[in-house]
């Protein structure tokens, strides 16, 4: 114990002298109050007394650098395929383009960068009804043809088989008979056509009609606002539906729908209406919706028909005539609420004030184009390109194939002298 207590004042003092002489620095992590000193065999350590809450933040803020670094690398590993790819797809258009030209090369690239054969279809899907809808009239006309030709060649072999085949000339058509046939077959198709786009499509007036005679029918409508009800001239109208579509590879039409906002007024108050109509099963609804189109009747199924009548009070009233609230607020979720707001804007003062100015312009305008193309026709002097009157002209040919006439004449009778 004697021993062991002067070795550890020794070893405590030589400590003590060493610190002394090594100046204290402080460790890189600031979060670490600690100095560096020497042991015995000459190497540095650190002598620090870090506490817990600074301990922590430290290892945290480097977990978190450690995290970051390796989520940078992670990302580079990601994008590194994809530049590769966009670099080698950049040398091919390159060699393509200098080759046979930017626009082959760019074509030929659009058509090989997706190999997904959805996307193709897509793409000829797309093409296929942008060529439908620019080239909609000559598609109708020779669809038309095609089923005129069909029909006049049915008629005539049901008119020949009728009267029966032979060689002589009495059981075939004449001329004038095949016309006829080609006239009726053609007005066949053309009356067929008429129904079909009238059964598949709804007319906005049509609607517009049928909601006016509904509304004048009704008494509360008629108390309130004032008989004789009139509709105004602007109207809000937006069509949806009306094609074929096949979404689950089942061919199925979709019924036209109109959406309908326009003002009417009576003798005493103004209404807003709004309406919301579909064609009655126009495909698929049997003889009595067939019958229901022959003999003219509303072929229309109203979802919604609302007026908004203002009150004494400033409120405003509605009143359902077919459907309620809840077909009310989805209509005016989807159109209803930009159609009125439209409907506003258009009834306003001045946007009637913006359509007379137009009027004017359009009227000015006219008026200069016809004085200016006046003044290009009239006769103009001869030293600015004029030239003749029209009657002078005339009179001017005239005489002028008179002296001709004479001189040919006065040859003539110098040559009979000479003879």
């Amino acid at each position: 114990m004697a021993s062991s207590a002067p070795s550890r004042r020794a070893a405590a003092s030589l400590l003590a002298s060493l610190r002394a002489v090594t100046p204290a620095t402080r460790c890189p992590n600031p979060a670490v109050p600690s100095t560096r000193a020497f042991d015995r065999r000459g190497f540095a350590s650190w002598a620090s007394t870090p506490s817990p809450a600074s301990g922590v933040a430290w290892m945290t803020s480097r977990v978190k650098e450690l995290k970051d670094a390796a989520r940078a690398q992670m990302d580079a590993a990601k994008v590194a395929p994809e530049r590769l790819k966009s670099a080698a797809r950049e040398s091919v258009r390159r060699r393509l383009a200098s080759a046979l030209g930017p626009r082959a090369a760019e074509s030929i690239m659009s058509g090989t960068l997706s190999l997904n054969p959805a996307t193709h279809a897509r793409n000829l899907t797309l093409r296929a009804r942008a060529f439908r809808f620019r080239h909609r009239a000559p598609i109708a006309a020779v669809a038309g043809a095609g089923a005129t030709c069909a029909t006049y060649g049915a008629a005539v072999g049901a008119a020949e088989r009728l009267r029966g085949r032979g060689d002589d000339d009495a059981q075939r058509l004449d001329a004038t008979s095949k016309l006829a046939t080609l006239a009726l077959s053609a007005g066949c198709v053309a009356a067929a056509a008429t129904y079909l786009r009238a059964r598949s499509r709804v007319d906005p007036e049509r609607v517009h009609a049928a909601v006016m005679r509904r509304l004048e029918r009704h008494p509360g409508l008629c108390e309130v606002l004032g008989a004789p009800l009139v509709s105004s001239e602007h109207r809000a109208v937006v069509t949806t539906g009306g094609v074929w579509t096949s979404r689950t590879y089942t061919p199925r039409f979709r019924d036209a729908k109109v959406h309908m906002a326009f003002r009417v007024a009576g003798t005493r108050k103004l209404g807003l209406v709004t309406v919301e109509a579909k064609k009655r099963k126009a495909w698929g609804g049997g003889v009595r919706a067939s019958w229901h189109h022959f003999i003219g009747g509303d072929p229309h199924e109203y979802a919604l028909v609302a007026v908004d009548v203002a009150a004494d009070n400033g409120d405003e009233h509605r009143v359902y005539l077919a459907g309620g609230s809840e077909r009310y607020a989805k209509q005016g979720e989807v159109t209803g609420m930009h159609m009125r707001e439209a409907l506003v804007s258009v009834a306003s003062e001045a946007y009637e004030a913006e359509q007379r100015g137009e009027e004017a312009e359009e009227d000015e305008r006219l008026r200069r184009e016809k004085a200016e193309a006046r003044a290009e026709s009239a006769p103009k002097p001869l030293d600015k390109g004029g030239g003749m009157w029209p009657a002078e002209r005339v009179t001017d040919y005239v005489a002028q194939k008179r002296h001709e006439a004479a001189r040919f004449v006065t040859k003539l009778g110098v040559a009979d002298a000479r003879k």
